[in-house]
């Protein structure tokens, strides 16, 4: 997983250990922020059952003010924390470890 375009192009996120999540591929990815162009600049984001963060990242890489991110799981959580700090993007992010149902 890496970040595809924008401030943080080019960064390798972490991924869970194991086989407990998985992760949007670059692909799907790269073809959902082709269909949202121009609309990610400067707005805001609720990235629920975030992961590692892979897809609210890319959209504060592209230019999204701020991304609310929300997992249950603590792994995940722990490593999305992390992929904020390797991309420079902790800034505009808040983290919550809980379940996206209930949140």
């Amino acid at each position: 997983m890496r970040v595809i375009t924008g401030m943080a192009k080019g960064r390798r996120l972490l991924a869970v250990p194991g086989d407990g999540t998985r992760p949007i591929t670059d692909r799907v990815k790269e073809s959902l922020f082709d269909i949202l162009a121009g609309d990610v600049e400067g707005s805001v984001w609720l990235d629920l059952f975030a992961g590692t963060g892979g897809v609210g990242i890319e959209a504060l890489s592209r230019g999204a003010e701020h991304v609310v991110f929300v997992d249950k799981m603590r792994k995940a959580v722990d490593v999305l924390r992390k992929n904020l700090e390797i991309t420079q993007l902790a800034d505009s992010a808040r983290v919550h470890c809980t379940d996206a149902f209930r949140y």
